[in-house]
Parts: structure tokens; sequence; C-alpha cells
């Protein structure tokens, strides 16, 4: 807030104020499940403010429900659908990175909006059924022609073990499950953006990411920055990643969270997985 001087407190020898700039004004972003299809003046400042103000009001459902054939899709026919790789985004470009998107339905109900931009303005990207190809016993020409609300999440490819093929280095899919890949690596635990109400007589929550921001990088450069919405009925949180790759592959994560109402537990930085080593595993550990 600026203050302002009457007239007589001025001396002659004092210079005028300088103008004193304007506050930033938070980025024009859609509530869930909105069709917003160009963000601009974007920075981590104004998305902060932006979640901070939703969390002013109550927790919406996203309202993109999918149709019928994805929810009735079985566990296998899910994993049936795969994204084309002639598809990638940015294949054809020189970069060190690509994109690509989870087909929802089955388990994955909730979806999420992908915007890509250059970190000040972010247009959404809209994937078809086109993108993805269908193997049996799925019939392609039904899901060909539906509209998809969104998608389930993305993965990153990265070439991580040689310089000629992009392996699969970070996948954000379903929650806020997140997990990644090192050199020489398997998958093993996941990660999540936050835990609600872990082991504790209240149910637990499981907040979604509801929207991405993804900072498409520059030739020749080996990080990559993207940004989330974290909604549930408790709170809203804007998150900023900034993804860097190597034998450890390491992901910086910055997290500021807004309460809607209070929680019993809060699990900050929570990793999951059913299952670490046993006397039985393959190597000595």
């Amino acid at each position: 807030m600026a203050a302002a001087a009457g007239p007589g407190a001025a001396q002659e020898s004092a210079p005028p104020p300088a103008p004193v700039p304007p506050a930033p004004t938070p980025p024009a972003a859609p509530a869930p499940g909105a069709e917003t299809t160009v963000i601009d003046n974007f920075d981590f400042e104004s998305f902060s403010a932006m979640m901070r103000k939703r969390a002013e009001t109550p927790y919406v459902e996203n309202e993109a429900a999918l149709p019928e054939a994805l929810t009735n899709l079985t566990y296998d026919e899910h994993r049936a659908i795969r994204f084309r790789p002639d598809h990638a985004l940015w294949q054809g470009d020189p970069l060190s990175f690509q994109l690509q998107a989870f087909y929802p339905g089955a388990r994955v109900s909730d979806t999420t909006r992908i915007y890509l931009g250059d970190g000040k303005r972010f247009e959404l990207k809209a994937f078809s059924g086109a993108d993805f190809e269908y193997r049996a016993p799925l019939d392609p020409t039904i899901f060909q022609r539906i509209t998809l609300p969104g998608v389930a999440g993305f993965r990153l490819h990265y070439p991580l073990q040689r310089p000629d093929y992009f392996d699969e280095l970070v996948t954000f899919l379903g929650a806020s499950y997140f997990r990644a890949l090192g050199m020489g690596n398997r998958y093993g635990l996941s990660a999540r953006g936050l835990a609600i109400n872990t082991a504790t007589q209240t149910a637990e929550e499981f907040p979604h990411f509801s929207a991405f921001y993804i900072v498409k990088p520059e030739p020749g450069v080996n990080t990559i920055q993207l940004y989330a919405e974290l909604d549930s009925p408790s709170l809203t949180g804007a998150y900023a990643f900034t993804i860097t790759p190597g034998p450890e592959t390491l992901i910086d994560v910055t997290a500021r969270l807004n309460f809607r109402n209070a929680v019993d537990r809060l699990g900050v930085a929570p990793l999951t997985s059913m299952f670490t080593f046993g006397e039985n595993d393959r190597r000595n550990r």
C-alpha cells in the first residue's frame, strides 16, 4: 500500500516520490473443470495468489465427467491404451525432453489439464483420441470418436541411458502421485504432493493436481520446470517443480498451501510403496 503526502509536507529540495508499481495481477486461471485456453502474465507469485484466493471459496468437484465407455474400462483394457510415440510433444524439436499423456478412465477418473508455454504465457493443450493407440481387444473406432475432457496425467521422456533413445523419466498420474527414474533405476517408491489425514479417525483425503503448467525447455537445457495446481476439500496448493535428470534424478519442489478448513494430520513430501526389500530379494542391501 502506498502512502500519499499532502502538498505542505514536501520540501523544495526533495525529489518527487517514485511511482509505486501496481501489485501483480493473478493469472486468470480457470476453476477446476473450466476450459480457459490461454493464461497470460504467469509467475509463481501471482499463481500462488490465485490459489490462495481459490481457498476462500468452497471446493468444487471436477465437473468434467468421463463418458461411460471410459469409466467401464477394466484395468487390463485401460493398460491397452497407449500414447502414440509419434505424437509425443516436442519430438520434432532439438530438445532434451518429450511429453506423452495418459488416457483417462478405469481407476483414474479425475482428469487434469495441461498447459504448455514459455513461463509467462501458457496455452491449453487439447489431446484427442487420435493421440492414442488402442490394442486388442479394444475397438479403436469407439475410442477415437470420444472427446476427452482432460487426461489422467503425463510422463516426461529424456535420453537417460543412451543419447539416441528417450527413456521414461518422470510420471505424474492420479491424485497427486509422481515418481521418477535415475540412470539404471527401476521404479520403486512413489511420491505424493501431499497426504491429508493419513491413519487418523477421519477418512483420508487425496488432493488432486487439477492442472499443470509446463515450461517448454530451451535447446541444450537439461532441466525442465513445471507448476501444478493442487486442490481438495480441505486446501489448495501452488506447486513448482524443477526436474534435473541424471544418475540421480533430482526434483526440487516448492509448495505453498492454503487451508479451507482444519486438517488433523498433514503429510509433507510423503512417499508410498507396497514393498521395499526382503530376505529373498535378488541382491543384498
